[in-house]
Formats: C-alpha cells, sequence, structure tokens
C-alpha cells in the first residue's frame, strides 16, 4: 500500500496564519468601504495612485528575483505574474484613474507613501538572495486580496448602486485564491528547513506586518 505522505508542515503554518491575515482584511475600512460603495472618491484616487506605484515595485522584484535564479517552475510562475502585473494590472489603474478623475495620473511625478516604499523595499531585498524568499514575501498580500475578493463575492453590492461594483467585481473569480495555492506549493516544493525555514517565516511575518498597514493607509491618506 502506497504510503500517504505527511502534510508539509511550512505549507499548514503559511495555511493557518493567512486564515489570520483573512480575518484581519476584512477588519479594513477600506475593503468594507469598497464593497458597500461607501468610501471617498479621494481615498480611492489615492489608493490607484499608490498601489499603481507598489505594483510597478513588485513587478520589479519578481524579475530581480528570476535573474538571481529561482527553481524553473518557479521562475515560471514569477515570470507570468510580473507580466501581468506590468501589463493588465497597473494599465488597470491607470484606466480607472482616468476615467474618474478626467485625466491619468502622473506616475513619474507621484511620490510613494512612506508604507509603500517600505513594502516595496521589503519586496526588493527578498529577491535579492534568489529561491523562494520572493515567495513567502509576497503570499500575504495575495492570501489578503483573495480574502477580499471572496467578501467582495459573499457581501460586497455589485450593483450600479456601488460605484466600486466594476472594480471590486474583478476579484471575485477565485483567481486570486488559485495564485495562492501556487505561490504556496512553490515554498513547500523548495522543501526548507532549519535556518530557511525561519528566515521565510521571518520574510513572511514582516510581509503581513507592511500589508495591514497598506491597508490602513488606503482606508486613511491623509496619514500616508
Amino acid at each position: 500500500m502506497a504510503q500517504v505522505p505527511a502534510p508539509d508542515p511550512l505549507g499548514g503554518e503559511l495555511v493557518r496564519r493567512g486564515e489570520q491575515i483573512a480575518t484581519s482584511t476584512l477588519r479594513h475600512d477600506f475593503v468594507r468601504q469598497l464593497a458597500d460603495g461607501t468610501l471617498p472618491g479621494d481615498a480611492f484616487l489615492h489608493y490607484l495612485v499608490q498601489n499603481a506605484l507598489f505594483l510597478t515595485g513588485y513587478a520589479a522584484a519578481l524579475r530581480e528575483a528570476v535573474a538571481a535564479g529561482v527553481p524553473a517552475p518557479v521562475a515560471g510562475l514569477l515570470t507570468g505574474l510580473g507580466t501581468a502585473i506590468s501589463g493588465p494590472a497597473i494599465g488597470g489603474h491607470v484606466a480607472e484613474y482616468r476615467a474618474r478623475a478626467g485625466q491619468a495620473p502622473d506616475l513619474q511625478a507621484a511620490s510613494p507613501a512612506p508604507i509603500t516604499a517600505a513594502y516595496v523595499g521589503h519586496l526588493r531585498a527578498a529577491a535579492e538572495p534568489g529561491g523562494v524568499a520572493i515567495l513567502a514575501a509576497i503570499l500575504p498580500g495575495e492570501q489578503s486580496y483573495a480574502a477580499a475578493g471572496r467578501y467582495y463575492a459573499a457581501c460586497g453590492d455589485l450593483t450600479s448602486g456601488n460605484p466600486y461594483a466594476g472594480w471590486v467585481a474583478q476579484y471575485t473569480n477565485g483567481q486570486v485564491d488559485e495564485l495562492v495555492i501556487q505561490i504556496t506549493a512553490g515554498i513547500a516544493d523548495a522543501r526548507p528547513s532549519g535556518r530557511m525555514r525561519q528566515e521565510l517565516l521571518r520574510i513572511y511575518g514582516r510581509s503581513v506586518q507592511l500589508d495591514g498597514q497598506f491597508w490602513e493607509m488606503a482606508s486613511r491618506p491623509e496619514k500616508g
């Protein structure tokens, strides 16, 4: 009889922590107010700029990780994700801003908020050594967006009465959930142990902090 493989302990820990992230994500005013349509318009415009700046740094970190050397399946995942971020994701932010403000944001002149800069710096530092550290760095943010997407699908106002209905609807198709599964599997496949396992958890934990702070900044742009 074939033996059932033992569950990966790090993968299980990341899933458990992801459940905690999901709970925290739904406490953020930004997520709830997008879902019900009460988010102030200026806060959303601020978010679009800051998230576009963040995504620019995110994509750069993915390219740097691939250049530094990652397992072949991870390289494919990161390359595809980087292409999606650099093209459709940032392009969608620019188009959304233009539709609401009547002009495109000047991302070249825009200044990243301190938390945006810190988060990008963390991702790029995690990319520098290569390996799967970048996966640990990006996982919390994707777990958070997956949780937000599930909330939008279950509780969001997706009617024309919500001025953000079109924006939140794009997160309700489960694609981010699938990405979370792929990232977690990529970490587990590397079979990290000992000091490397602890380092990945440290990187992951720092991303959890930064991601929560980013949501708070989006909720209160005057403090960003």
